[in-house]
């Protein structure tokens, strides 16, 4: 029970991360400032990374 509940965290978070990150590359393409478009790129990237260490624990606990 404990490890579906875990699961069923991890998986939400993918998917919260990703609706995140789809968000910063929509806001990426419409602003013009490009110290604000430098810090949203950072931020996109540190997300993917989050991201990708999500859907591998994911993967992980899917084996399990």
């Amino acid at each position: 029970m404990l490890q579906k509940n875990a699961r069923q965290n991890v998986e939400e978070s993918v998917q919260n991360l990703q609706n995140t990150l789809n968000s910063l590359r929509q806001a990426a393409t419409t602003v013009e400032n490009q110290n604000t478009k430098a810090q949203i790129e950072q931020q996109i990237q540190s997300l993917q990374n989050t991201l990708n260490a999500c859907q591998n624990i994911a993967n992980t606990l899917r084996q399990q």
